[in-house]
């Protein structure tokens, strides 16, 4: 017959002592679990909020500029006066020397004459 004591521990949420009914128990309820990681996720839901949200404005803006076509030029001023921050992306890559910017399923890189981005929608 195998021992199994219990072991008195610390319920990471509600800062209570409880008795573990399993070996590998670390909250003292369900409730508590569930709360526990509803309080973390919220407080990093919080303070991706800003980021998130430049992200989405950017694309929409982005999205709207293309609309039915493939691809469209687009001067860096027009982008400024809509809102649209350079700073904000998901992605960088290469494309023949080229360092192209992705926002999700739009890409944007910088033309040599004067001011234009040319943004098109990858597949």
């Amino acid at each position: 017959m195998v021992n199994n004591p219990i072991k008195t521990r610390l319920c990471p949420y509600s800062n209570t002592m409880f008795e573990a009914k399993r070996q590998n128990q670390i909250y003292r309820s369900a409730s508590d679990r569930i709360s526990h990681n509803n309080l973390l996720n919220n407080l990093l839901r919080k303070k991706l909020s800003f980021i998130n949200k430049q992200l989405l404005k950017n694309y929409k803006i982005a999205d709207a500029l293309i609309g039915d076509f493939t691809d469209v030029s687009v001067h860096k001023q027009f982008l400024r006066g809509k809102g649209f921050s350079f700073q904000m992306f998901t992605h960088v890559s290469d494309k023949e020397d080229e360092i192209v910017f992705g926002l999700y399923d739009i890409s944007f890189l910088k033309l040599t004459d004067e001011d234009y981005y040319y943004l098109y929608r990858t597949k």
